[in-house]
């Protein structure tokens, strides 16, 4: 008999360690999955937030506004010889090379300092349109 009772006494402490461990498997998963979602939840928050440096239809208007800007000016192009020609700027298609704020620069210091060769306002839309593609390009079509 006491061979039973310490059979007995082993079985009655094993299922006891087994809960004890399965109890701690459950909330290590559980704290696990607790942890994902939370991370989860700030991947979706960051989603909605811009990415600095891209094009966005706001900071685009802000050179649509420039361009009026160099559209209002009081000297009459026809009375003056015309500026020399700067360098064009390249491209802006994803923001990244070149980055908006560069290309930005650029393409308004062309039209400033080249403003005698955009003569309307459509002329600078025009130029400003053709030195964009892809996702910058989408964001200035009406």
């Amino acid at each position: 008999m006491p061979g039973a009772q310490s059979g007995a006494s082993s079985s009655w402490t094993g299922p006891s360690n087994t809960t004890n461990e399965t109890t701690a498997t459950l909330q290590a998963d559980l704290d696990a999955a607790n942890a994902e979602i939370e991370q989860l939840r700030a991947l979706l928050a960051a989603k909605d937030t811009p990415i600095p440096g891209t094009p966005t239809s706001d900071r685009l208007a802000d050179v649509l506004e420039a361009l009026t800007e160099c559209l209002t000016r009081t000297d009459s192009p026809a009375t003056h010889a015309k500026s020399a020609k700067i360098p064009d700027p390249p491209l802006l298609t994803d923001g990244k090379d070149p980055t908006f704020d560069n290309w930005k620069i650029q393409i308004v210091s062309k039209l400033k300092v080249n403003a005698d060769h955009f003569a309307t306002e459509q002329a600078c839309m025009t130029y400003v349109f053709s030195h964009t593609g892809g996702d910058a390009q989408n964001h200035l079509k009406p």
